[in-house]
C-alpha cells in the first residue's frame, strides 16, 4: 500500500512541475522560455507573411487594393515604432480578456501579442496609410493561433 502512495505522490509531483512550467511560459521540448521581443518578433514575421491585397469592409464587400508590403521585421519596425505589446492579459475595449487557466498549465498559452501598424497601399500612385492592428495567441514554444 505504501508503495501504491509513493507512485501516486511521484506521479502528481511530476504533473505539477510540469503544469508550473507550463504556466511560466517555458518551453519543455526546449527548456527555455521566449521573452517579449521574441515573441512580438515572431507576431511581425507571422503579419508581414499574411499581407495581401484584399480589404474586408464592414459591409461585406471586398476591394482589391496594391499593397506597399512590409519586406522585414527591421522595416515593419521602423515604419511602426512602438507597434506591439506581449501580455499574459489582453486589454479591450470590452474588457480584460484573460487566457483560460487550463491553456496556460498545457503550454497551450503564453501570451498574447498585439501589433498594431500601418497598412500602406499605393492607389492611383498616391500612398494610402490605413492604421491596422492583429492580436495573437502564442504558445510557450512560439507557435501561434
Amino acid at each position: 500500500m505504501k508503495i501504491i502512495k509513493l507512485v501516486l505522490i511521484s506521479i502528481s509531483l511530476v504533473i505539477l512541475t510540469f503544469a508550473s512550467a507550463n504556466y511560466a511560459g517555458i518551453c519543455i521540448k526546449k527548456a527555455s522560455w521566449l521573452n517579449d521581443e521574441e515573441l512580438i518578433n515572431i507576431a511581425i514575421e507571422r503579419t508581414i507573411q499574411r499581407q495581401n491585397n484584399k480589404t474586408f469592409h464592414t459591409d461585406g464587400t471586398v476591394t482589391v487594393d496594391n499593397p506597399i508590403p512590409y519586406k522585414s521585421i527591421n522595416e515593419f519596425l521602423v515604419a511602426n515604432p512602438k507597434c506591439c505589446i506581449a501580455s499574459r492579459d489582453l486589454d479591450t475595449p470590452e474588457g480584460t480578456m484573460p487566457a483560460p487557466f487550463i491553456d496556460k498549465i498545457t503550454g497551450h498559452f503564453h501570451k498574447f501579442v498585439k501589433v498594431n501598424y500601418t497598412k500602406r497601399y499605393n492607389i492611383e500612385n498616391e500612398i494610402i496609410e490605413i492604421p491596422a492592428y492583429k492580436i495573437y495567441r502564442v504558445k510557450n514554444c512560439g507557435a501561434l493561433y
